[in-house]
């Protein structure tokens, strides 16, 4: 065999190896890009999560603070919750779980928050509801009554007649504002202990987690609380 045969073969293998090489060290460049967008994927799912249970938390929190008060004007009062209790007109969108929120939280064997995740976004949804209800039936009754509003105070006058026809939409009002506050508290408590968990979890989801910051709650605990506490060292 000739020299030149030889330097053919050894050229063609060294020429396989360094294809070989070449090629071997685009699959790991792209197995490398494709776990890097798998991970950036993944935190930006936890972030949503985290994003969307911050904000069910902070609802629900507004919700209880909201009826505490208004609890708290109708005993002053005499009156039932439903007369004390002001709709809000303006209420937060429905934060929706994704199927890909919730998968992470399977895959990542969190089983328990998973269950906890759902009841949050569960309970915020219902309790728009209830307050979207709340505000029609109290529009409702105002149109049928005609009241004339001093401050957050509507005064009327109805026969007996008129007494017998609104019976039904008071009671509407009384146990739907009853019912809301049976479970506000437990609703809020709830959704604060499911985001402390969550952002606990995130530490082995995503190797990160957030500083939780409650101070407006605290802020709004602490207005209602002096309000409470300041009408009742001036009462007579």
């Amino acid at each position: 065999m000739t020299s030149e045969f030889w330097s053919a073969i050894v050229g063609a293998v060294v020429g396989g190896l360094i294809a070989l090489g070449i090629q071997m060290i685009v699959l790991r460049d792209t197995r490398t890009d494709r776990k890097n967008q798998a991970d950036e994927r993944k935190e930006a799912t936890a972030y949503s999560l985290f994003a969307k249970l911050q904000s069910c938390s902070r609802d629900l929190q507004q919700f209880s603070l909201h009826i505490q008060e208004a609890q708290w004007k109708a005993k002053q009062r005499g009156w039932e919750l439903w007369s004390a209790m002001i709709p809000i007109p303006n209420l937060p969108r429905h934060q929706e779980i994704t199927n890909d929120e919730l998968t992470m939280l399977i895959r990542a064997r969190k089983f328990d928050l998973f269950n906890l995740v759902r009841d949050v976004e569960a309970t915020h949804h219902t309790s728009i509801l209830a307050f979207q209800l709340y505000l029609e039936r109290r529009t409702e009754f105002g149109r049928l009554t005609g009241a004339s509003m001093n401050g957050n105070v509507g005064t009327t006058s109805l026969s007996q007649n008129q007494l017998n026809e609104l019976g039904p939409l008071m009671a509407d009002l009384r146990g739907l504002a009853d019912s809301m506050a049976a479970h506000a508290g437990e609703y809020a408590t709830s959704s604060v202990v499911t985001l402390k968990d969550y952002n606990d979890a995130l530490k082995e989801i995503i190797g990160k987690r957030f500083e939780l910051d409650f101070s407006r709650m605290e802020r709004g605990e602490a207005a209602l609380a002096a309000m409470m506490n300041t009408t009742t060292s001036t009462a007579p």
